[in-house]
């Protein structure tokens, strides 16, 4: 009968027929499908829709604020590498925070034989784990500027990188923590440990602060530099 309908209200197309048989599946399925199971598929697309909405507006706070806090209980370290290529050595950077943004650890090291820019970046990686973990944090939000690490690191074993033991080695640290997760972020959400190239450190030497120093904040402010029992420099 509708098909009648469809065929009398539209005759002068050439092509009505070939139109209604492509649409009558479509057609025949909604009129057979209970109410409710409409009804279930319009929520699961609404449902859809809001958290992509979600996801864009939490990229858009990122791009524009920068830096996001981690969940309560939760700490977020975020490293930086700094990398020379004429003497292959990289400048490691790393600043905890928690969910009140309160800094409550940074670090910086320098290392040498570092092939490249890569290794740098996951060797910052590294680095900040063993400050978490020497630190005590358990719950550990791990960011970086380098998807390429990320990636690497979301591989676990299988990855075919020359430097496969570095990333065993941050694995091994991961283990360590009830929680830890890595993130690639955009370099401005990054920002405060890349701040940390300022501080002054000798070759295979380890910088530790409870704080970032007044002066990486404010270039007017004074340096001081006091060495510590362990061996570590608090800033």
């Amino acid at each position: 009968m509708i098909r009648q309908w469809f065929l009398h209200k539209y005759q002068n197309w050439p092509t009505v027929d070939n139109f209604w048989e492509r649409n009558r599946c479509l057609f025949e399925y909604l009129t057979s499908t209970p109410s409710s199971m409409i009804q279930k598929l319009q929520n699961m697309l609404e449902e859809d829709v809001s958290r992509t909405h979600e996801v864009i507006q939490n990229r858009l706070h990122q791009e524009e604020d920068g830096w996001i806090p981690p969940p309560v209980s939760v700490i977020k370290v975020n490293t930086d590498a700094g990398y020379i290529k004429l003497t292959k050595c990289a400048n490691l950077r790393v600043v905890a925070r928690d969910s009140n943004e309160n800094i409550i650890s940074s670090a910086v090291t320098t290392m040498g034989k570092i092939k490249d820019a890569l290794w740098a970046e996951v060797a910052a990686v590294k680095f900040g784990l063993i400050l978490a973990t020497m630190k005590g944090f358990n719950q550990i939000l791990v960011e970086t500027d380098s998807a390429v690490t990320v990636k690497l690191l979301s591989q676990g074993e299988d990855v075919w990188w020359e430097g496969g033991s570095l990333i065993q080695d941050i694995l091994d640290l991961k283990a360590e923590c009830d929680v830890c997760d890595f993130l690639a972020v955009r370099r401005n959400a990054d920002k405060l440990a890349h701040k940390l190239e300022k501080v002054p450190c000798n070759y295979n030497e380890a910088l530790v602060a409870n704080t970032i120093p007044d002066w990486i904040l404010d270039s007017g402010a004074n340096k001081r530099v006091v060495r510590d029992k362990n061996g570590f420099v608090d800033f």
